[in-house]
């Protein structure tokens, strides 16, 4: 017992709850390809290069999107409360040295989602830029929401990370930027457009319009891969199993698909010359995958959730 009553126990953890802001909380150290997919999945990484300003735009170049706040010079110290708090930072430095450092010192402030990229920018092996301003507004074209075109503010009203200088809808977010009838107006804003779907997509009603490849299914990355690809039918709405191209997939589509099912990358694969209606993956077999894959639209009539009319030629187009 402390001489004025407090256990010592208490007294201890008093004393380490007031030094929590020496110690925090200890940031995590990743490699380059560990910090390469943090960049690719995570949209709101903050990536913090903390070379000098020479460094960062000289001949190694810098990350695409990388922020310069040098850590010899005193700039992340200064002004690392531009930094939101409860961010997910990406340090990064020439070898290591100086982003632990850095990493440490944003420890010390409270952030709690702190990466250290180790070996730097020596053991970067993937995109790099370095510091170019087409426009010459004072912003890498890298880091420049309309690189094209000066805007020094970087003004961006609706937060789709297009520069309202070269949106073509600034008030409404519409990161695609689609604009169907190409009148330079976007289809989120253009007073004629017609969007069942609410996908920001204009389904073609209107006069000289039409892109959404599946207007009654909300679709606005209109991806278009499964098979056939490209043929102008989304993936969001398309029957992969409607082999005959009418509204149905039905006993006749059926019966087409067990034709080749069994079909294997051994035993007669599919090829260009001897394609296979229901190698819907376009990987030369038709297997289970692609069967459970055709089970999905099986069922589906002119009446109840009918197919698109969609180009069905060439099914796969295989190497």
């Amino acid at each position: 017992m402390h001489k004025n009553g407090m256990p010592l126990k208490s007294f201890f953890f008093f004393l380490a709850f007031f030094w929590l802001p020496v110690f925090a909380w200890g940031h995590t150290d990743v490699s380059t390809a560990q910090a390469k997919v943090m960049i690719d999945s995570n949209n709101d990484l903050i990536v913090i290069d903390v070379r000098e300003p020479g460094e960062y735009c000289g001949v190694n170049g810098h990350i695409p999107g990388a922020l310069n706040y040098p850590w010899n010079s005193g700039v992340l110290q200064a002004h690392f409360g531009e930094l939101p708090v409860d961010a997910d930072i990406l340090v990064v430095c020439g070898s290591g040295t100086r982003s632990n450092y850095a990493a440490d010192f944003l420890d010390s402030q409270w952030y709690s989602h702190v990466y250290d990229m180790t070996g730097g920018m020596n053991a970067w092996t993937y995109e790099r830029v370095r510091c170019f301003d087409t426009d010459v507004d004072g912003s890498n074209d890298d880091l420049d929401n309309c690189p094209a075109i000066a805007n020094v503010a970087q003004e961006d009203a609706d937060d789709d990370e297009r520069g309202d200088a070269c949106d073509n809808c600034p008030n409404n977010y519409n990161r695609h930027q689609i604009d169907c009838d190409t009148d330079g107006t976007g289809d989120v804003c253009d007073a004629d457009t017609v969007d069942q779907d609410g996908d920001g997509v204009d389904d073609g009603e209107g006069a000289g319009h039409g892109c959404d490849n599946c207007p009654a299914t909300s679709n606005n990355d209109q991806s278009d891969f499964y098979p056939p690809a490209g043929n102008g039918c989304g993936d969001a709405c398309e029957c992969e199993g409607n082999f005959d191209n009418d509204l149905d997939v039905d006993g006749t589509d059926a019966s087409t698909f067990k034709m080749d099912f069994g079909r294997s990358k051994i035993v007669s694969p599919c090829t260009n010359a001897l394609p296979c209606d229901g190698d819907i993956e376009c990987d030369t077999d038709v297997d289970g995958t692609n069967a459970s894959q055709f089970k999905m639209d099986f069922g589906r009539s002119t009446i109840v959730n009918p197919c698109p009319i969609c180009a069905t030629e060439p099914w796969c187009v295989y190497p």
